[in-house]
């Protein structure tokens, strides 16, 4: 009995040790490690790997949360990513792991060259501000949540109220504390004292860390799960804060190694639990997009759509326009003498929208060949009135002389009036720009473009379709080169096309003197037509290519199969002109005929000008111009709709079985211009509506996409004006240049309506489930112009991001949304109520130049935003798909050992 006694009381005593053994939580067995006791750190150890054992299964889910210093903001300025943006978070993280952890850290918000590198730490916020960024990723639950806000506070207390300010950061940091509580169960909090700061009042300092210090008491006696992590002791110095408030590498080391305390005094009370489940495994997870994100291209469209066929010439004949009368002081008539006054040109706003321009003609007198006439101004226009010119003449000043054979007419700056050029003698461009009245009113800018050329060489043309006038000279026997016009004003910015290449070779044109640039088809790009002695042309149509025409926006040019017959007797290219005088958009064919009289002030020289009208039709569209992708069924990914000029939407169904598209056919007709068609979720129920913009105000209507499980095919129902109109930007003459957009901004999952100036600079009216909140400008330009501007969620955390697509080489600049800051900004200033981050090395490099590429959900399994390249001649697609990385996401431990924090008594 006595030996059965033994036995049972060893048993139980094995039991006990057991369970006492084992009350706090650990990743590591008991065993192998060695035991501290917070109350007494002299004999902490930061780095002893061969003690630690993983514990398979022990997640920390870490959520940082603050300003700059969580964001790792260097305090020697440095920004290149050859040196660490990690701040606190690698180190610490690296130590954590080296205690056996497996880590995941979240957040809506990247940077660094961590892989792990999602985080809450907005530069510059305060702590009212830091507050409303924690709804953005507490959702993923966190069961860890380091705090460091209140820096900010400090420093700008005295634009605040001084002392009470910094006082009121203990309710202010209650408020954000008290949230993650309730929204996170089981959750650990460690909020950090500030840092030494040398640009703020060492009072407002104290004062919020004696608040903070305060605060973590109340809450450990109210039972609750905050640990203090004490920064300022001391162990770190405003010597390690270069700029006063943002550390070195080895400041944000320190940094970590007082996190890594606070969290080892968290653990040895048994606060650190494992995470909750959100179905989203830690070890599987999305990674910031990268380069090496992306696929090989792959096939995903094998061509679709409709064009209007190669561009074929006819012309009806109308007879004479006009004529005109000059005499010459002169014994005998010089035949030719004056040709070349008459110019045509769209000088005055007749209320036709873009592509119905109708030009007026315009002569100008000059000294080279000056006229016995008295009384007749240097310039003056005739206004065309349906093809005719029976007005007399109006005298206007452009603010520029000029001689004729240096003069040249177009829009420099994109708003659909043609301005001024004068090309002097040696090839430089000067420009005075139509500023719009009738008569015209002009400002003169000066010299715009040195000399690449003569000028008898020079030529001017929009080139690459964006509105504005580009430069050209003519070398040698005939090859083109081009200088882009990129300006987003009236001034140009020149930037060289085709890589600085031959942009059309016409040396086999004979005399590069009847070359001309002009945009015989109606689609806003000059094409290329050479005339002969009797007027009988070749033409060149120019449409938008890919790489493969060459570098640079280079265009893709296609030789018409018919052109004007001419017949004229044998005569100068200066007798030949084009205008567009019937308000089709396509150039029509005028004929000088000359006859000379003597009377009695000289040699009269009439010109009558015979028109051929053209009724030219194809080249114009092209098949990529129809391209469109949105979530029609609500699955996560993308389809693709063909939308016809007319309005006229087809839907190809996105079955995950690429490049094999399940089509509908039409499913909808608009009935408006393409251009002004919008595919996005308007009322946040997964599923793409159609949005039409009305062009002068901006107003919105609404179609909702009503399809459900069961329907074949989504049907669409009118719900009226969506949003009364706020924009007047209209559009312009390329794909991309829309002064509307629309996108999800604030990730609600609802689009919201986007005004862009011609300069990119946006403003923005929110869409939320309570209403519409107009947030004033959410995103100032950034020098370029807006049709190179998309939006997409490309960091995946649901808010649109803002993205520059260089239009030569497709290159993306990516500014990653990082919310709204303020209720609203006052348009065109510097200051936006949205933050934006430009973030280096996020997109794969450009494949084709900017208006080929688009940003489309294209897999069934990622839901990341894909890179397509679209052809646009044939609507062919390849995707490089955005792969997910897979892992904890963990990287070397180059960051270890920390140093060791000073013996003292541990803070509660």
């Amino acid at each position: 009995m006595a030996r059965f006694t033994s036995i049972r009381n060893l048993f139980f005593l094995l039991i006990q040790l057991y369970v006492f053994g084992n009350v706090v939580a650990s990743p590591y067995p008991f065993q192998h490690v060695n035991r501290h006791s917070v109350d007494d750190l002299e004999h902490f150890s930061q780095w002893n790997h061969n003690q630690l054992l993983p514990r398979a299964g022990k997640w920390l889910r870490i959520m940082p949360l603050g300003a700059s210093i969580t964001d790792g903001q260097r305090g020697d300025g440095q920004t290149t990513n050859d040196v660490s943006h990690n701040g606190y978070r690698k180190p610490l993280r690296d130590q954590l792991r080296s205690r056996g952890y497996n880590v995941n850290m979240i957040g809506c918000v990247s940077s660094g060259q961590m892989r792990d590198k999602q985080h809450e730490g907005h530069r510059g916020f305060l702590i009212s501000e830091v507050a409303a960024k924690v709804a953005c990723a507490i959702n993923q639950k966190p069961n860890l949540v380091l705090i460091n806000a209140g820096t900010n506070d400090a420093i700008r207390a005295d634009q605040n109220g001084g002392a009470s300010f910094a006082q009121g950061a203990q309710g202010r940091m209650k408020e954000i504390i008290d949230d993650i509580l309730t929204k996170a169960n089981d959750v650990t909090i460690i909020l950090s004292t500030l840092l030494p700061n040398g640009n703020a009042a060492s009072s407002y300092v104290n004062t919020i860390n004696a608040g903070y210090r305060s605060l973590v008491s109340s809450y450990q006696s109210a039972g609750k799960k905050v640990q203090l992590a004490d920064m300022s002791t001391g162990f770190i110095l405003l010597s390690d804060l270069p700029d006063g408030t943002h550390p070195t590498d080895a400041g944000y080391k320190k940094m970590a190694a007082v996190w890594d305390q606070a969290f080892v005094a968290a653990n040895n009370k048994g606060w650190i639990k494992d995470p909750i489940n959100t179905g989203k495994p830690d070890d599987v997870y999305d990674c910031d997009t990268s380069p090496a994100s992306f696929s090989e291209a792959t096939l995903t469209q094998r061509g679709s759509g409709a064009d209007d066929g190669s561009y074929t010439h006819a012309s009806q004949y109308i007879g004479f326009v006009a004529s005109d009368s000059l005499h010459e002081n002169s014994n005998s008539a010089t035949k030719g003498q004056w040709v070349k006054n008459y110019h045509f040109a769209h000088i005055v706003n007749d209320g036709g929208d873009r592509g119905q321009e109708t030009d007026e003609l315009i002569r100008i007198t000059d000294s080279i060949h000056p006229v016995a006439d008295t009384g007749i101004p240097l310039f003056s226009f005739k206004q065309n009135n349906g093809g005719s010119f029976a007005s007399s003449w109006t005298t206007f000043d452009p603010k520029m002389h000029c001689n004729n054979r240096g003069a040249r007419w177009g829009d420099v700056n994109n708003d659909g009036l043609d301005d001024l050029i004068c090309i002097g003698p040696e090839g430089n461009m000067y420009v005075s720009i139509n500023k719009g009245g009738n008569p015209p009113n002009f400002v003169y800018l000066d010299n715009v473009k040195n000399a690449e050329g003569t000028q008898e060489s020079v030529r001017v043309g929009d080139i690459d379709g964006d509105g504005r006038l580009d430069y050209c000279v003519i070398k040698g026997t005939g090859s083109l080169y081009c200088w882009r016009n990129g300006g987003t004003g009236d001034v140009p910015v020149w930037e060289p096309m085709a890589g600085g290449g031959v942009v059309f070779d016409s040396s086999d044109l004979g005399d590069v003197a009847s070359i001309r640039l002009v945009d015989i088809n109606g689609d806003f790009r000059s094409d290329i037509v050479s005339i002969s002695s009797i007027g009988r042309t070749r033409i060149f149509i120019n449409q938008r290519g890919t790489k493969e025409d060459g570098a640079g926006l280079k265009p893709h040019w296609i030789e018409a199969a018919s052109a004007h017959a001419g017949g004229s007797a044998d005569r100068t290219a200066d007798y030949f002109k084009f205008g567009r005088l019937y308000g089709s958009g396509r150039a029509d064919y005028v004929v000088l005929k000359e006859t000379n009289v003597k009377d009695s002030q000289g040699w009269k020289h009439t010109y009558d000008f015979e028109v051929y009208k053209n009724t030219g039709s194809g080249g114009k569209k092209v098949k990529g111009d129809g391209v469109y992708y949105c979530d029609m069924f609500g699955r996560g990914h993308d389809d693709y709709l063909w939308v016809y000029e007319a309005g006229n939407v087809n839907l190809y169904e996105n079955t995950g079985d690429l490049p094999n598209w399940k089509g509908h056919n039409e499913i909808f007709n608009v009935g408006r211009d393409r251009k002004g068609i919008h595919f996005g979720d308007w009322n946040g129920d997964g599923l793409c509506d159609i949005l039409a913009v009305d062009k002068k105000s901006g107003a919105v209507d609404w179609w909702q996409n009503t399809w459900e499980i069961g329907k074949v095919s989504p049907t669409f129902s009118y719900k009226g004006q969506a949003l009364a109109g706020n924009c007047n930007q209209g559009w312009g003459v390329s794909r991309y240049d829309l002064g509307v957009r629309f996108a999800d901004v604030d990730g609600d999952g609802r689009v919201d309506y986007l005004c862009l100036d011609p300069q990119g600079t946006t403003s923005a009216i929110l869409n939320t489930e309570k209403g519409f909140s107009n947030v004033g400008q959410i995103k100032y330009s950034i020098g370029k112009d807006r049709a190179e501007h998309r939006f997409a969620d490309v960091n995946n955390d649901g808010k649109a991001d803002y993205l520059a697509v260089d239009k030569f080489t497709g290159k993306v600049s990516v500014y990653t949304n990082q919310g709204q800051k303020k209720a609203q900004s006052a348009f065109g200033t510097g200051d936006s109520s949205f933050t934006w981050v430009e973030q280096q090395g996020v997109w794969m490099d450009g494949v084709d130049r900017g208006a080929n590429m688009f940003f489309a959900r294209m897999s069934n399994d990622t839901k990341r935003v894909d890179f397509v390249q679209n052809l646009p001649a044939t609507d062919i697609a390849y995707t490089y798909f955005n792969r997910p990385c897979k892992g904890g996401g963990d990287d070397d431990t180059s960051a270890l050992p920390l140093p060791t924090v000073p013996s003292r008594k541990a803070s509660a």
